[in-house]
């Protein structure tokens, strides 16, 4: 996608400016579009399963990677920088290597709270903001009229821990307000 764009390709299908793009092809002003934001509301909802959650830790360990290796990818490094990215990698590798991938513990309802609020750090914290300001930032073009700040249309969701169907650990003192 980055290569796309810096090479100044075609916008990909579900992109923002296309979308909008599309819409305003359509016939939708910035004002109609803005009218529709409005009124939107758009409620991811995460849940969770027992079965389901990975430990924290896997999870963090493979951020890590990630991040080196795109790093790697994205700045041109000097051959003592390659070195110790190389080194950075291969510590990060054994880290996850020797990560326990399974609990020695029951999981609990704060671990399945803890694990998905993590994936609010990994996407939501960073993505969301980014596309609200693309919206507006397209809105705003060339529409002096319309222009000004986009309504907030997203309300997170959450059924985390509070699945009585699932995680046998959860049970009605569990859910017991104190």
């Amino acid at each position: 996608m980055r290569a796309r764009s810096s090479a100044g390709g075609t916008l990909r299908p579900g992109h923002a400016g296309r979308d909008l793009s599309h819409a305003r092809a359509a016939g939708f002003s910035a004002a109609d579009l803005r009218h529709f934001f409005a009124g939107a509301l758009v409620s991811p909802v995460l849940t969770a399963h027992p079965t389901e959650v990975r430990r924290k830790s896997t999870m963090d360990r493979e951020m890590e990677i990630s991040a080196l290796l795109e790093r790697r990818e994205r700045v041109q490094l000097a051959p003592e920088e390659i070195e110790a990215s190389d080194e950075q990698l291969r510590r990060a590798v054994v880290t996850l290597w020797q990560t326990n991938l399974l609990r020695r513990t029951k999981l609990t309802v704060l671990d399945e709270v803890a694990n998905g609020l993590s994936f609010y750090d990994y996407t939501f914290l960073h993505e969301v903001p980014r596309l609200h300001c693309v919206l507006e930032d397209r809105l705003n073009e060339g529409d002096e009229v319309a222009q000004g700040e986009l309504a907030s249309f997203l309300r997170m969701g959450s059924w985390i821990g509070g699945d009585r169907d699932g995680n046998p650990f959860v049970t009605a003192e569990v859910m017991r307000v104190r």
